[in-house]
């Protein structure tokens, strides 16, 4: 069975009675307080300060901590374009030509904090991960069109 943690995953079987976040650590229950270990130093935290909420009820994931967990960026230059010409024969003999290229470079930068949500949601150490893609297509066509009419 394949175990789901996506974001919207996590927002369909979280708790609704569980808060989003506890405004100080005086506020955590007891039994959410257990699931944190001795590990409140790396528990993750909102922008305030305020350590995100965690239910005992469903193994699941407050989805705004896991969007705190994971810091990631993506950056993408791509330069597409395409000539053409054409050379005339004749009124009826035409050659056409036409070369088009995409070229796309990305750089991917994620990074992914120590922390402490329960004993089946941690990170037990920082991960870096970076990624560098490039990639060059071209396509060129030729043809040549014969356009006359006869009978007319």
């Amino acid at each position: 069975m394949t175990k789901q943690t996506g974001f919207f995953h996590l927002l369909c079987v979280w708790n609704p009675l569980t808060p989003a976040v506890y405004p100080n650590e005086g506020s955590i229950p007891t039994a959410s307080r257990n699931l944190f270990g001795d590990r409140l130093d790396i528990a993750l935290r909102d922008g305030q300060g305020n350590i995100f909420g965690n239910s005992t009820n469903v193994n699941s994931m407050n989805p705004l901590a896991r969007i705190a967990s994971t810091e990631g960026e993506t950056i993408t230059d791509r330069i597409l374009g395409s000539v053409y010409g054409d050379i005339k024969f004749t009124d009826a003999l035409k050659f056409t030509s036409r070369l088009g290229f995409n070229s796309n470079t990305s750089n991917f930068h994620r990074f992914t904090r120590q922390f402490q949500y329960s004993p089946s949601h941690r990170g037990d150490q920082s991960v870096v991960f970076e990624q560098n893609n490039f990639s060059f297509f071209w396509q060129w066509e030729n043809f040549i069109t014969y356009d006359k009419s006869f009978g007319e």
